[in-house]
């Protein structure tokens, strides 16, 4: 994915709550079939399940217990201290 196009979706997210093709409540499964390989994870999962955050370049996507997909946030470089 290109910066450009990761900066345009998430625009477009912030004010559809949709990352293209992706939209809150997703899989995993549905997020891994349109988006492709991940760039990272963060997080651990209680009773090592798979990590709660998957990365694409600077934009995160949040996973619940039931892993349906329930925040994306775009992590703006030099923002975290």
């Amino acid at each position: 994915m290109h910066k450009a196009d990761v900066a345009r979706l998430a625009e477009d997210c912030r004010r559809t709550g949709r990352f293209g093709p992706v939209e809150l409540g997703a899989s995993r499964m549905h997020v891994a079939w349109y988006l492709g390989a991940l760039d990272g994870v963060r997080g651990t999962s209680p009773g090592g399940g798979p990590p709660p955050i998957w990365l694409y370049r600077d934009v995160e996507f949040h996973f619940d217990e039931a892993d349906k997909l329930h925040l994306i946030c775009r992590k703006v470089r030099g923002s975290e201290p």
